[in-house]
């Protein structure tokens, strides 16, 4: 899962050859418009906020 800032067909490409699925909400000026789940991708706002939290325990694990 990312952003709409990394949809590009490199990284797309990349992660195709890892053999995983990209969920990458496509950018407003693609003229080629790509699928992704939109059930999926509501997903992310878990992901990044399960990661600010890793980073708000660290400064508490490190002091």
């Amino acid at each position: 899962m990312a952003d709409a800032a990394y949809d590009s067909d490199a990284i797309r490409l990349r992660v195709k050859r890892m053999w995983a699925q990209a969920c990458i909400k496509p950018k407003g000026n693609r003229k080629v418009k790509k699928r992704c789940v939109e059930e999926r991708y509501r997903h992310r706002n878990v992901i990044e906020r399960f990661f600010g939290a890793l980073k708000r325990l660290r400064r508490i694990a490190t002091r």
